[in-house]
């Protein structure tokens, strides 16, 4: 099966989803704070590394950045289990909704099962893609709708805002270095409107204060120029999965 590392600050819900992934299979490690979840990633390079939504000093968004500049194709996931969430109605800043321990079981065993079968996403998901580069649009829009989703694009965060009134998408792909609007204030404008929606950054700038920017807006997760298309691939198709469950 997999090798998976959880992080959480709590030892007891550490045992208790080491516990369940182990009996259904998987390698398992685990770390209660951020910094050491480092050095376990550097150790055993996971497959899966699941981060809890709160952290002790080294915040969720900066481990999952330092993860990235270790291995930019680090596969990792941001949310909370569901005992930890005082409303798990409550949109995350960072991450996805709030999960039960066996809706991690299941995300993960769907998640593996994706990794054999790359080619099979969640059924015609819709995608809005925002860059105002005509290339990236094209190239992006292209591969994602090979892989099987329904996809439009934007070439700026006016048109973008506009878009997601009419077609709804469940997830954005929003370049942030855009002119006129850049895709900060488009995130904020979008947020505003909708609390559900998923939103990934596109970027060339992986700098803490850029991710602390997107975090606080609801941004789960974002990609870097040039594009790792094995990544992005696993990143639509985790948000998407974990939207549904």
């Amino acid at each position: 099966m997999s090798k998976i590392m959880f992080v959480h600050p709590n030892l007891k819900a550490c045992e208790a989803m080491e516990s369940i992934l182990s009996k259904d299979g998987h390698e398992v490690w685990t770390a209660h704070g951020g910094a050491s979840a480092i050095k376990v990633f550097q150790k055993q390079k996971p497959d899966i590394v699941i981060l809890n939504q709160e952290l002790p000093r080294l915040r969720p968004f900066e481990t999952f950045s330092e993860l990235k500049k270790i291995d930019p194709a680090a596969k990792v996931l941001v949310f909370a289990l569901l005992a930890d969430a005082e409303d798990p109605r409550e949109p995350p800043r960072f991450g996805i909704r709030a999960l039960s321990p066996f809706e991690v079981l299941e995300a993960v065993a769907r998640l593996v099962d994706h990794e054999r079968r790359p080619r099979s996403p969640e059924a015609r998901a819709r995608l809005l893609i925002v860059d105002d580069d005509y290339g990236v649009r094209n190239a992006l829009k292209r591969f994602l709708e090979e892989v099987g989703y329904a996809v439009i694009s934007a070439r700026d965060g006016h048109e973008a805002v506009v878009l997601h009134e009419t077609y709804k998408p469940q997830l954005i792909l929003l370049d942030i270095d855009m002119p006129k609007m850049t895709g900060v204030e488009t995130l904020k404008r979008i947020r505003h409107k909708d609390e559900g929606v998923g939103i990934m950054m596109i970027t060339g700038n992986d700098t803490l204060e850029m991710m602390a920017q997107c975090r606080d807006y609801g941004a789960y997760d974002y990609v870097l120029k040039p594009f790792d298309l094995d990544y992005l691939a696993f990143s639509v198709y985790s948000k998407i999965l974990l939207m549904t469950l």
